[in-house]
Order: C-alpha cells, then sequence, then structure tokens
C-alpha cells in the first residue's frame, strides 16, 4: 500500500504532467480516500488517456471523485 503523502506526491506529479498518458496503480492499495486525492490530480492533466485502479479500496465516494476528474480531463480512453 501506499501511504497518503505518496498519493500526494503523485497526484501533484499528475497534475503536472504534459506527456502521461497511462497510470497503472492496479492492486495497490489505493483507499477510498487517496482516490479523492488522486483525483484532484487526474482532473487536471490534459495527456491521460487510461488509468488502471483494479482491486483497490476505492469506495463509493473515491469513485465519484474519481469519475468526475476523468469527465472533465476530456483526454480520457480506458478505466479499469
Amino acid at each position: 500500500p501506499h501511504t497518503d503523502a505518496e498519493i500526494r506526491a503523485l497526484s501533484d506529479a499528475v497534475a503536472e504532467s504534459a506527456k502521461l498518458e497511462e497510470l497503472l496503480l492496479q492492486s495497490s492499495g489505493v483507499t477510498d480516500a487517496q482516490a479523492r486525492v488522486l483525483a484532484e490530480g487526474v482532473a487536471r492533466c490534459k495527456s491521460i488517456k487510461k488509468i488502471d485502479l483494479f482491486r483497490n479500496k476505492i469506495g463509493p465516494d473515491g469513485a465519484r471523485a474519481l469519475a468526475s476528474a476523468l469527465a472533465r480531463s476530456g483526454t480520457m480512453e480506458a478505466v479499469w
């Protein structure tokens, strides 16, 4: 599992990236709260096309935050 600080740093890096196209975090122990933090970065990333969060600990609140972020990104093609 990742710490909250690691997820915050990742979210910030995702937000600043101009070339990131895939974010693969399957089976990484991402929690609901961490998904909400990650969603902040995803929403600001203008290059991301695919995100894989399969087999994590994301509940309804994290899923809603991610869905909203993905819709705002405008570049998303696939989500797992």
